[in-house]
């Protein structure tokens, strides 16, 4: 697949990894709000690791913040919503060491 071009995954259907093993229930919601809202986000930037999998990649993602950002609060709350998530190939970016499907985020209240 070409590294430039954004496709979506499915979230029920794939696994997709990240190394952050808990995120903010308010941050998850307000993301979920601006889902429903149809608010375009720019694609997650992942790895592909096999046909079922992908990671989530370390990195800036500078339209957010300045601190290393990998996507989880947007596929936490795709996969939570059934939505499929927007990404892009990052072939050049680093993968985490640890690793944690998206699916088994826990969400601090």
């Amino acid at each position: 697949m070409d590294s430039d071009k954004e496709f979506y995954l499915d979230l029920n259907k794939i696994t997709l990894l990240g190394w952050e093993s808990s995120k903010s229930f308010d941050a998850v919601s307000s993301m979920i709000t601006a889902i429903k809202k149809e608010k375009i986000f720019s694609a997650v930037p992942v790895r592909k690791i096999d046909d079922l999998t992908y990671s989530l990649v370390r990195g800036i993602q500078k339209e957010y913040s300045s601190r290393e950002d990998g996507g989880h609060h947007r596929a936490l709350a795709h996969y939570l919503e059934d939505i499929p998530l927007k990404v892009k190939l990052s072939e050049n970016s680093r993968l985490p060491d640890i690793r944690f499907p998206i699916q088994e985020i826990y969400l601090q209240i």
